[in-house]
């Protein structure tokens, strides 16, 4: 049985369809079938319907739905606006932020006027590189024309609020190249940009290429001078970074994410869609085979439940509020999870003080430049020495 709660605070639909799987995508994806979209939609469809029925909660004052992949820009707009209306009779907050990812190749005039009249008021744009050779190398499908093609549609179509995708450290990549791909998304006034850089995730095509991680040890001061670089140039241009790698003008931050980041409770919908709620955290069969079958015997999806310790709720509180520019306030840790942070680890602290990783100061732990290059150590290394 799911955990009741009164307030949800975001949902999360995955569309895990995709003509090409990236090599460093690490999300639940399947190789595109347009006939298996219709099928696709309507189990979504049942699975709302049974939260809804067992979770008995309140989606009204929903802050943010996201529809997210895969690539949900190649669903039909007549097979979108299914689930989107009965999402809009659940969700009626007006201050609403509805997001969809839209692929480049996938930006047509008219498709994207339908995706606002649908109800969708934000984009998030899979740029990832104006440069050919960059596109090529990370095997994206679309091409520079695409991407100038998208951003100039939104432009026609006067949506306030978009985010642009770009991609550093990657085998190739010189800093000079990454200026001019924040330059040219910069022209196009983008409300928020993300910025991260190539992660080599286990069970992926990279994970199968030891050069490139190879040679991204080889050149971390590169990549850290790329990092300096994105924050320079975007501070410079009126998005101020809010997370490790999320950049935004006042009031556009991405609410999907900060939820996220802060342990709001949020639902996710579809293949291996994960949620969180009254500190419980659940995630669907990855498989269409399972996620399918159960849902077709009105079962929900459920691969896995765990319901978090307090220890376990601490260390990803650390992990996750690391990550934004406010880092954590200690007092407010210590009232949460009844631990004072530098009773364990006062001497790390300093340590990472005096490499300038990490600062203190008026009780709040927040990252450095530098330690945002490392968070995941930081972070793993705090938390590994608190108490079970």
């Amino acid at each position: 049985m799911l955990p009741k709660f009164q307030t949800l605070n975001g949902i999360y639909l995955h569309m895990p369809f995709c003509k090409s799987i990236c090599p460093f995508c690490a999300f639940s994806v399947l190789p595109d079938q347009p006939k298996k979209h219709a099928n696709y939609l309507h189990l979504i469809q049942n699975e709302l319907a049974l939260l809804e029925k067992e979770l008995q909660a309140d989606f009204s004052k929903t802050n943010t739905v996201y529809l997210g992949g895969g690539t949900p820009s190649l669903i039909a707009i007549n097979e979108l606006k299914s689930i989107m209306d009965r999402l809009k009779s659940l969700v009626t907050n007006p201050a609403c932020q509805w997001s969809i990812e839209i692929n480049p190749e996938d930006g047509n005039l008219k498709y994207l006027e339908n995706l606002v009249s649908l109800g969708f008021n934000r984009f998030s744009i899979g740029i990832q590189s104006f440069n050919p050779a960059t596109l090529e190398s990370i095997q994206r499908n679309h091409t520079v024309k695409h991407c100038h093609s998208v951003l100039n549609r939104v432009q026609q179509i006067n949506l306030t609020d978009f985010n642009v995708d770009i991609m550093f450290g990657i085998p190739g990549q010189t800093i000079h190249d990454l200026e001019k791909d924040l330059c040219i998304a910069l022209e196009y006034d983008p409300t928020h940009i993300s910025a991260y850089i190539l992660n080599i995730e286990p069970k992926t095509k990279l994970n199968r290429k030891p050069e490139w991680r190879k040679w991204q040890i080889e050149h971390e001061s590169l990549i850290a001078e790329q990092y300096k670089k994105v924050i320079e140039i975007l501070s410079q241009n009126g998005l101020q970074q809010y997370e490790v790698s999320n950049f935004s003008k006042p009031g556009f931050e991405s609410k999907q994410n900060i939820i996220n980041w802060k342990g709001k409770y949020y639902l996710g919908i579809g293949l291996g869609a994960h949620s969180f709620i009254n500190n419980c955290r659940w995630g669907n069969f990855r498989r269409w085979k399972e996620y399918q079958q159960n849902l077709k015997k009105e079962d929900l999806p459920i691969e896995f439940f765990d319901p978090l310790t307090i220890s376990q709720l601490r260390d990803e509180y650390l992990m996750i509020n690391l990550r934004l520019i406010d880092g954590i306030n200690l007092d407010i840790f210590k009232t949460n999870f009844n631990c004072k942070l530098e009773q364990y680890c006062q001497k790390t602290i300093d340590q990472m003080k005096g490499q300038g990783l990490i600062i203190l100061q008026n009780n709040q732990l927040k990252l450095s430049t530098n330690g945002m290059l490392l968070t995941d150590e930081i972070t793993l290394k705090l938390c590994t020495m608190l108490p079970d």
